[in-house]
């Protein structure tokens, strides 16, 4: 008996099929550059998350970049690529494995995470804020302006576990905007 040991299986081919899995991954669903997962997937993944039992918390982020406009208004469109694909990478890496990221049209980002805490999503937002902030680019030796993030939390609980948790943090995230950029707003 292993009574309180872990079995690991290795077989020579479990590297490849998570090579192949990685692929999949990648090839179909990710935007246009590359970094986050298309947002047209983050309906169907919030409607399976909200189908797990109900002691498993579900947490959507809903972001804005601040100042964005400014970047392509200045330095052209090439440079606000320079900035978007800094910008998503940002998010990509503070959010690490604690759930996945989908891009919208511009610079939209949904963000899902299932079986964390309140306190741990509201941590990670806060991280994947500071990071965005911390954000010092350059574009044919010109720096850019600085770009910020709002952003809006709702988690389950003590939100309703139903399809609305989007809208929520979607109100949450135009009302850190409201309140003055470059913050977190999860109540």
């Amino acid at each position: 008996m292993f009574k309180g040991k872990i079995l690991f299986l290795y077989y020579p081919g479990m590297q490849r099929i998570e090579e192949l899995r990685d692929m999949l991954k990648r090839d179909r669903i990710l935007e246009e550059f590359g970094v986050l997962l298309d947002m047209r997937y983050f309906t169907r993944d919030l409607d399976d998350a909200l189908k797990r039992s109900s002691d498993i918390p579900v947490s959507v982020m809903r972001l804005d970049m601040d100042g964005f406009k400014k970047v392509n208004d200045q330095h052209g469109h090439a440079a606000g690529d320079v900035v978007m694909k800094s910008y998503l990478e940002a998010v990509r890496d503070s959010l690490g494995s604690f759930g996945n990221a989908y891009r919208g049209r511009g610079d939209e980002v949904a963000a899902l995470i299932i079986g964390q805490e309140y306190n741990c999503v509201v941590e990670t937002a806060e991280k994947i804020r500071a990071s965005i902030g911390a954000l010092r680019l350059k574009f044919n030796d010109a720096n850019l302006s600085a770009v910020t993030a709002s952003i809006g939390v709702a988690t389950t609980p003590p939100a309703a576990r139903e399809k609305g948790l989007e809208t929520l943090a979607d109100d949450r995230q135009t009302r850190a905007k409201k309140e003055g950029k470059d913050r977190v707003v999860y109540s």
